[in-house]
């Protein structure tokens, strides 16, 4: 899911929601991490935001939302062309948002941190005290 925006953009919100965002910045970064959120101001991004022409797929939206697709086609000043078509964009599994989480949390916060944080979320349900977490997240 995203939405037609092309900046500018004043915080992570923004462009994480931005469909010309997140493909400009996977294109930059090759790949998506959380890494990509940190290009707000940058040039090369703004520049290919510029260069981009966001189109509704009828095919897509007829089907949706029981399937929700995408597509990405480049064209290049020599004429050729890259595209890469999913039919349905599965959501990522639960081992997969954890691996994403702790990669995230490590890089900023430390890999012990990280796992302490993580476990004071799963620890939450059964606690009643959810201020153990923000001092957790405190500088």
């Amino acid at each position: 899911p995203g939405c037609d925006h092309g900046g500018p953009f004043a915080h992570i919100l923004q462009a994480k929601m931005s469909i010309q965002y997140n493909v400009a910045a996977a294109l930059i970064e090759r790949g998506v991490t959380e890494k990509n959120f940190a290009l707000l101001n940058d040039a090369r991004l703004h520049r290919l935001i510029s260069l981009m022409t966001l189109d509704v797929d009828a095919r897509m939206s007829e089907v949706y939302p029981a399937l929700q697709g995408g597509e990405v086609e480049i064209r290049f000043a020599d004429s050729r062309q890259l595209a890469l078509r999913l039919d349905n964009v599965v959501n990522a599994e639960p081992a997969e948002v954890r691996a994403r989480f702790r990669a995230a949390v490590s890089e900023a916060l430390g890999a012990q941190r990280a796992a302490a944080i993580e476990q004071c979320i799963e620890q939450l349900p059964g606690s009643d005290d959810a201020g153990q977490l923000s001092a957790l997240l405190a500088d």
